[in-house]
């Protein structure tokens, strides 16, 4: 019986003469992994994650904001509860009479109060075309499907 083959043989190392055939490179498999998972380019992941960051800044603002109204809140019930202890009217104080039975120390405080709502109204109307252009700058997502492969 003749041997077809040589069996398995020790391959000589050599240095690849021609330079156009050292130039093969390869991308990082982790990223090639990262980007078929997620289905996102790398310019379109910087861009989620500068509307990502500005969300989360608005958020935490607002959770600041809720809980600044919170807390005046739970003063103010305590400030109420106090008052009504002591037996003192508490309408007049937080303002629930009518506005004809008002004095006018107490119309120039609501006056002020209101004033200052009108600010914080003025500053969010002013800001709301900004949310809206960064709500329209996320682009759909990716259909997940068919991927073409380049080399």
């Amino acid at each position: 019986m003749v041997r077809s083959s040589k069996g398995r043989q020790k391959l000589e190392m050599v240095e690849i003469t021609s330079e156009s055939h050292r130039m093969v490179t390869s991308q990082n498999v982790g990223q090639v992994a990262e980007r078929f998972i997620s289905g996102n380019t790398p310019q379109i992941l910087g861009a989620f994650q500068l509307i990502e960051a500005h969300r989360n800044a608005t958020v935490c603002e607002l959770n600041m904001q809720l809980s600044q109204v919170l807390t005046t809140w739970k003063w103010r019930r305590k400030e109420v509860k106090s008052w009504t202890e002591r037996g003192k009217p508490v309408e007049s104080e937080l303002g629930e009479n009518p506005i004809e039975e008002l004095d006018m120390a107490q119309l120039e405080q609501l006056k002020a109060s209101l004033q200052g709502q009108g600010q914080g109204l003025k500053h969010d109307v002013a800001r709301q075309p900004e949310q809206i252009l960064i709500q329209n700058l996320n682009p759909p997502q990716p259909i997940h499907g068919h991927t073409r492969h380049q080399y």
